[in-house]
């Protein structure tokens, strides 16, 4: 079975030819090219309708949303491959080998993933100054591979941020209005500190959410005995 260096998302690998699809990017003889058609024999050869791969311009990254992505590019000596679904992957795709340096994510996601890994890049060129300036191109193991578990873990603590931030309204909220309504009804200001500590405490941190106590009685308003302000 025939194979050919192809792309597969975030990487290299061989296909059969026979499986390639209109689209697909590959690399034969140092040069990378797009299929454009169903492969197909003709006098006992295969053939590959494609067109040579064109990255598109080139792009000045200025501003802060890209600055660590454009360090770790310096760094390893890199371009960036950007496409269509909006992810990203520090390589040269036009080069066709797999020289990959980064796992392929969204841009903001890959701007986070080189802040958070920086130094790695960092010690990567320490390690290989002289060949990377010398524009020798120096492969790097990925030790990235586990980011998935990183970007499942990340999603998780602004799901936990955001958790925690509409609880804080939703309280502020609840205290606003009863205040209110104490203040129409006479309540002292120590009867709205009663409520506000009992409403409180029906709520408990635990296992990064809120979650309600049931050790705490259910709050009712008619529960609690209020000092009125005298007339």
């Amino acid at each position: 079975m025939r194979t050919i260096s192809t792309f597969q998302y975030d990487c290299w690998a061989p296909k059969p030819v026979a499986a390639l699809a209109v689209g697909d990017l590959i690399s034969h003889g140092g040069k990378v090219a797009t299929v454009t058609a169903v492969p197909y024999e003709e006098a006992g050869v295969t053939h590959i309708p494609a067109t040579v791969y064109e990255p598109g311009p080139i792009k000045v990254m200025l501003g802060d949303d890209r600055k660590h992505i454009t360090m770790a590019m310096d760094l390893v000596a890199s371009g960036l491959a950007e496409f269509d679904d909006g992810t990203a992957l520090i390589t040269d795709l036009e080069a066709g080998h797999n020289l990959v340096y980064s796992p392929r994510l969204p841009v903001a996601e890959l701007e986070a993933f080189c802040a958070e890994y920086i130094e790695c890049y960092q010690a990567f060129y320490d390690t290989n100054a002289e060949a990377i300036d010398n524009g020798r191109a120096i492969p790097m193991t990925p030790w990235w591979q586990g980011v998935e578990e990183w970007q499942e873990e990340r999603r998780k603590a602004q799901r936990r941020s955001e958790v925690i931030y509409l609880m804080a309204v939703r309280l502020s909220l609840m205290f606003s209005i009863v205040k209110r309504h104490m203040k129409i009804c006479g309540i002292s200001r120590r009867g709205v500190l009663t409520a506000r500590r009992r409403i409180t405490g029906i709520w408990r941190w635990r296992h990064g959410c809120w979650r309600r106590n049931t050790s705490a009685a259910p709050w009712r308003l008619g529960r609690f005995s209020f000092e009125r302000e005298p007339v």
